[in-house]
């Protein structure tokens, strides 16, 4: 499994706060507002514990992150 810290394998230094742009096909972008929708809010999100667990185990960022994520990709594909 690869880290979730794009440092710790590369060596390499980001800069976090330099935009990014990425291209979705229409298609694509559906799939990935309602997957990260399912994910954070649907049938198949963790409970607390869960997202604990993802968290400190995983290194995933917390629920309220990913939603605001996913508010921002569907803002900005309007």
């Amino acid at each position: 499994m690869s880290s979730t810290d794009p440092t710790s394998s590369s060596g390499k230094k980001y800069d976090y706060d330099k935009p990014v742009t990425i291209t979705f096909t229409a298609k694509e972008w559906f799939d990935l507002t309602r997957v990260i929708g399912e994910l954070t809010m649907g049938d198949y999100a963790p409970d607390i514990k869960g997202w604990e667990w993802l968290q400190e185990v995983m290194g995933v960022a917390d629920r309220q992150t990913i939603i605001n994520l996913s508010n921002h990709i569907i803002k900005a594909c309007n």
